[in-house]
């Protein structure tokens, strides 16, 4: 099997379980890919090393991978002292608490928990 081919069958297959995910996760999921994007452009190219990143914790976390989604929570915890410490600017410690609403969001929560994940596998 081709690398094409592969890479065309996990983007059917994550289209698939997009539909099944809930709306604070996608959410979630849509900003980050497009701050990746956007630093990536108005940025320099190494801020294009985000995307794949990103990208990998977005399939993760859309196949109910709970380790994604513990690691996704504790990314946002690390970064929000991170952010205060080096005096960026507000936005960045708002983007913080956007993204840990919707990782911490009851759906989103329901959805990452092992019951709903051994429901939808099995």
């Amino acid at each position: 099997m081709s690398i094409h081919l592969v890479g065309f069958s996990l983007l059917f297959a994550s289209v698939e379980y997009w539909r099944r995910a809930p709306l604070p996760l996608r959410a979630y999921i849509a900003l980050n890919v497009t701050a990746s994007l956007v630093l990536a452009v108005l940025q320099s190219p190494v801020r294009l090393t985000g995307l794949p990143i990103t990208l990998l914790f977005a399939y993760f976390l859309l196949r109910q991978n709970r380790i994604a989604w513990f690691l996704a929570i504790a990314a946002q915890v690390i970064a929000a002292p991170t952010y205060i410490a080096n005096h960026n600017p507000w936005f960045y410690l708002a983007w913080v608490g956007v993204d840990l609403i919707l990782l911490l969001a009851p759906e989103t929560r329901r959805f990452s928990s092992r019951e709903s994940a051994e429901v939808t596998a099995g």
